[in-house]
């Protein structure tokens, strides 16, 4: 019997060798091998015929496939310390995957599935809204909808179980825009309060953590970005499928900055504010030829295009000629690029000391990351007219979805009065029909102490209200001349 017949038969235990990360030697691999599998998979000949393993790993590669029972295959992995990512059973490839999320029937329900609930439901006009929503969205020809709800009234919970929801429902990408850094982080904090899988996105996009960005490939999160995040020339999320706008009427400036070219007259932008000075020549007010000039700095002009129309050739290569420029801010060498070869359609305005190019309405239909997403959801306090938020983010006919209780009851609305701009006579009728009215009032005046004081105890006669004297600042009481105070009332009813 050869020497292979010999080790394969012998029934002596496995040596120490074996149990370690050291490659064990090939002939007590092959004796080991009936033993393992109890013949029902190899036999003694086949093992002697291996002769030419060289390594653990081969080894493994040869006998695994052969291997018709799941526990022998886990008992090989088991002594067989090599890095092995996933193991071959009958042709196939096991791999781990991650427990699915449970999903929910609408974002109203989606609540009650939340790991931390602050409170045991959403308020009354959260839930309605969210069910005038989840009926509006049935429609899948439609992929705009705006959402009114006030100032205080819970846009954000809304926002995250309407972004949430579909996160679950069918593993979207969901982007959630925020108009500042600030909001981002404190929308995350509000997120995390809830249970909801959310990562901030902020700043350059090669200061994403790899991680997060997967997380967010996948459907297993939800990224929480800003405005200026999303709409530039090479945005990180760049594949967003359900994107929700928070404060919508916010973003307008942000939307509309990736096509606008503006520069002034200082810094590196003087050469370029000069050139366009000199190419509009008459058509440009001599007040707003200079930052202190006559002009007010709010004073803005357009120039229209019939005057210039004839020349924009010679136009796009002036800018061509300067915008290129090592030197040129990257803020002035981008929107450039997006808008060159379509000033027909762009206005130009200017400004004491500085010119403005933009499309009146921003193409936001050349903006694959915007223009792509399947679903996009616009909440504000006051949605406006139809049509503005049309104009602003460059969309189709937006579906408004309402709550009718919040637009009865005025929630979160607030209302502000000057009545320092008034006579006199208006201006005591406008504070006692206010207190008189509202539950709580703020005024707010430039007075000395003891007008204010006056002012108190007048009102307090005609006004069934009780009221706390509160000066914002402790040492006014001390110092001279008006001091800006504040004053609250809170009504008895």
């Amino acid at each position: 019997m050869s020497h292979a017949t010999d080790l394969a038969l012998s029934p002596e235990p496995l040596p120490t060798p074996w149990l370690t990360k050291s490659a064990p030697d090939t002939r007590q691999l092959r004796c080991f091998l009936p033993q393992m599998t109890s013949g029902c998979c190899t036999s003694v000949t086949s093992v002697t015929s291996v002769t030419s393993v060289t390594s653990v790993t081969s080894v493994t590669s040869v006998t695994t496939h052969r291997l018709r029972d799941a526990a022998a295959a886990r008992y090989l992995r088991r002594f067989v310390r090599v890095p092995v990512k996933a193991q071959e059973v009958r042709g196939k490839v096991f791999k781990q995957k991650p427990p699915a999320t449970p999903k929910a029937e609408s974002p109203r329900a989606l609540y009650a599935m939340l790991p931390r609930r602050p409170f045991p439901s959403p308020w009354g006009h959260q839930e309605r809204i969210l069910d005038n929503y989840a009926r509006a969205a049935t429609d899948k020809n439609r992929k705009d909808f705006a959402l009114e709800l006030g100032t205080g009234s819970g846009k954000t919970l809304v926002g995250l179980l309407i972004g949430e929801y579909h996160r679950r429902d069918s593993d979207s990408r969901v982007v959630y825009l925020c108009s500042t850094n600030q909001l981002v982080y404190q929308t995350t904090a509000r997120a995390k309060e809830y249970g909801v899988p959310a990562i901030p996105f902020v700043g350059t996009k090669k200061n994403y953590v790899e991680a997060d960005l997967a997380s967010f490939q996948r459907g297993a999160s939800i990224a929480i970005t800003s405005y200026a995040g999303l709409f530039n020339a090479g945005p990180g999320l760049n594949d967003p499928e359900v994107i929700i706008c928070d404060d919508a009427h916010a973003g307008e400036s942000y939307v509309a900055a990736m096509w606008s070219l503006r520069v002034t007259a200082s810094g590196t932008d003087k050469p370029i504010f000069q050139a366009l000075l000199n190419f509009f020549g008459d058509l440009v007010k001599p007040e707003m030829r200079h930052v202190h000039g006559s002009g007010s700095s709010r004073d803005v002009d357009l120039i229209p295009l019939p005057t210039y129309a004839d020349r924009l050739n010679q136009l796009q290569a002036l800018l061509d000629v300067h915008c290129f420029k090592k030197e040129t801010r990257s803020d002035v060498k981008f929107p450039w690029i997006a808008i060159k070869g379509h000033l027909s359609a762009c206005c130009i305005y200017v400004s004491p000391g500085a010119f403005l190019i933009r499309p009146l309405i921003p193409p936001t239909y050349a903006h694959a990351p915007f223009a792509d997403a399947r679903h996009r959801v616009y909440m504000s306090a006051t949605l406006g007219e139809d049509g503005d938020l049309e104009r602003m983010y460059g969309v189709g006919r937006i579906q408004r979805i309402y709550s009718d209780d919040v637009r009865e009851a005025n929630t979160g609305r607030r209302l502000i009065l000057f009545p320092g701009m008034m006579t006199p006579e208006g201006h005591n009728a406008v504070e006692e029909r206010a207190l008189e009215k509202d539950h709580r009032v703020l005024l707010v005046t430039d007075m000395h102490l003891d007008t204010l004081a006056t002012n108190s105890r007048r009102l307090d006669t005609r006004c069934s209200t009780r009221r706390t004297l509160s000066p914002t600042c402790q040492s006014s009481q001390t110092r001279k001349g008006p001091s800006r105070s504040s004053w609250q009332t809170d009504s008895t009813e």
